[in-house]
């Protein structure tokens, strides 16, 4: 029999040390190129399990798990955390949360959540991530952090919680710190400044919490959200949200697993979709027939897509008719440039009124003008990489993808932007691109539909 005790991170298992180095090791991304590698200081990999103290992340556990049962091994885990530990009580009253009818399938996915502890919800936006969060938060009734990326988010975390929990949730970020509360409501970047200033705090503070939710966990491998979840040794119960959680490399894989586990319940856009439970969806390709030239992907992009009269164009003529029937539209751009050229395309050659939002601008004020667009519509909403995730715009009926780019995750992202149920029941029609004939452009625009494929939004 194989023992593997757990305690915080911590696993022996030294009887097993290159089989799991082998495991739990990933290899980079173009690692060849490395001088390290060249010079043979280093193998090339990202090596999760630390030699010779037998570490590694509790949530790549399950990993070493299935492991020994492919090899038919018998093995024990032996817990030793001390974290508190709650009496679990299942949730079957569908009125469970203030303000809502929970859905059967949120429901299953709570109680998934309170049989695991900890692992990744993958569910597609508009299919209530924070409701299942809030379902888990209730029924462990103790004390918990969850992380956002955005000061946007945060606010957005912190009214739906209030409201689904009827308590008062603290917020750290955006000039706020508040962590007395029994839920805070944080943003990494407040985390990771407040571990680089005042580390001792900084511990004591991620002590006091038994349950972390990561939202958006597809970016908890990033350096500083994988750094300030390592510190949260007290959080037995460890949950991650999104809906394109594992679709990066390898490497970001293993890191996001790392922090909460693997995937636990799963829901995605196309279920949600035959449920009635999201709008439809239409996606309408735009074949732009315009070659730009150059050496650079940065050069061509700003001729091809930035400052292109051709495409702009394009992209103002869809706005345009979509606009003179009513329709609440939303264009999703890269940069802060684009963003205003196509604002002024729009008012001075179409009279069509829009307002842009960036970074630039405060939080209260993108809070503002969001509600606007949702509740009176009468202008087109230009929006930079800001509104490109976790941020509820419903109402919005055309979704113009404006700004290229050949990311899976981002696409998929990008267009759960539309994809809640809007009042009549009409389905979200999606503007992209196909930029066939410019060296860069044309590889990203294919990945784009690929993916449009493969979510089942497009034939």
């Amino acid at each position: 029999m194989i023992n593997i005790f757990v305690k915080n991170v911590k696993s022996e298992l030294s009887d097993y040390t290159e089989e799991l180095e082998d495991l739990l090791a990933v290899r980079h991304d173009g690692y060849w190129f490395s001088p390290q590698y060249k010079a043979g200081r280093w193998d090339g990999k990202t090596h999760f399990l630390s030699v010779p103290a037998l570490k590694f992340p509790t949530g790549l556990l399950f990993l070493v798990e299935e492991y020994f049962k492919e090899k038919d091994m018998k093995y024990s885990i032996v817990d030793l955390r001390k974290g508190a530990v709650a009496d679990e009580k299942f949730v079957k009253d569908p009125q469970f949360l203030n303000g809502i009818t929970l859905r059967d399938y949120q429901i299953e996915a709570i109680n998934r959540g309170l049989i695991y502890k900890r692992g990744i919800f993958e569910v597609a936006t508009g299919l209530g991530k924070t409701e299942i969060a809030a379902g888990i938060i209730k029924a462990l009734n103790l004390r918990t952090l969850f992380m956002v990326h955005t000061q946007d988010l945060m606010h957005q975390a912190e009214k739906r919680l209030s409201e689904r929990l009827e308590t008062t949730i603290g917020c750290i970020g955006d000039g706020v710190f508040e962590a007395e509360p029994s839920i805070v409501v944080a943003t990494v970047q407040s985390l990771f400044s407040l571990m680089k200033r005042d580390l001792i705090s900084f511990k004591t503070l991620m002590k006091s919490f038994q349950v972390m939710f990561q939202d958006e966990t597809h970016h908890s491998s990033a350096m500083s959200f994988y750094r300030v979840a390592m510190f949260m040794h007290n959080a037995y119960y460890r949950f991650g949200l999104s809906g394109t959680p594992l679709k990066k490399n390898k490497l970001s894989n293993m890191k996001v697993m790392a922090v909460t586990g693997g995937v636990i319940y799963s829901k995605m856009a196309k279920e949600g979709i035959k449920d009635g439970f999201l709008s439809g969806i239409e996606v309408e390709i735009i074949n732009n027939s315009e070659e730009v030239g150059g050496n650079s992907w940065q050069s061509i992009y700003e001729k091809g897509i930035v400052q292109s009269t051709e495409r702009n164009r394009m992209i103002a003529n869809r706005v345009d008719e979509a606009f003179a029937r009513k329709k609440r539209i939303m264009i999703l751009v890269r940069y802060i440039r684009h963003g205003e050229i196509l604002k002024d395309f729009l008012e001075e050659w179409y009279n069509v009124p829009s307002i842009f939002l960036s970074g630039k601008d405060t939080a209260k004020k993108r809070e503002e003008i969001k509600e606007k667009f949702n509740n009176e519509g009468g202008f087109v909403l230009i929006a930079s990489p800001i509104f490109d995730e976790g941020v509820d715009i419903p109402e919005i009926n055309v979704l113009m993808h404006a700004a290229g780019g050949k990311s899976e995750v981002k696409t998929i992202q990008k267009t759960g932007r539309g994809l809640r149920l809007k009042k009549d029941n009409e389905n979200l029609l999606v503007y992209d691109f196909n930029d066939k004939n410019s060296k860069f452009l044309d590889k990203h625009s294919k990945k784009r539909i690929k993916t449009y494929k493969q979510e089942g939004f497009l034939k």
